[in-house]
């Protein structure tokens, strides 16, 4: 968030910068909150950078895209309520460091997405403020 903030601080404002600020924030600030099934909600303030990214017709569109719908689908109502059925009394072997790192990212892939969501906008928003930063 010490990245995210001295972007935002040392740039001038532009809606762009905005969209990709508040895209990159949302997730992170996520990271640190209860999870509860709102999350899909407060992940639909991504889709304006999602959608500014994805009118450009490039790589990191496609990527926004991906990240995007991962996460909104990911911390929806339905699929956390499946994920909830499928886990609740899982049949696989959690022993080890390994079986117990596939046991948490099969039962708990919100928090991987979510931050794989933060990295990317947040990557895409200081490579853009980097830029077009006055020189």
């Amino acid at each position: 968030m010490l990245v995210w903030s001295f972007a935002t601080l040392l740039l001038r404002f532009s809606p762009a910068r905005a969209r990709l600020a508040l895209a990159s924030i949302v997730p992170l600030a996520l990271l640190v909150t209860y999870h509860r099934t709102y999350d899909a909600k407060l992940l639909l303030l991504v889709v304006p950078a999602c959608t500014m990214l994805w009118a450009e017709r490039g790589l990191t569109g496609r990527l926004a895209l991906v990240t995007t719908t991962a996460g909104v689908i990911s911390t929806g109502d339905y699929p956390l309520t499946i994920l909830y059925i499928l886990t609740e009394n899982p049949h696989w072997d959690t022993a080890g460091f390994f079986g117990k790192m596939l046991s948490v990212v099969l039962t708990r892939p919100v928090p991987l997405i979510l931050l794989m969501m933060g990295i990317f906008y947040l990557w895409v928003y200081v490579r853009r403020c980097s830029e077009h930063a006055p020189t």
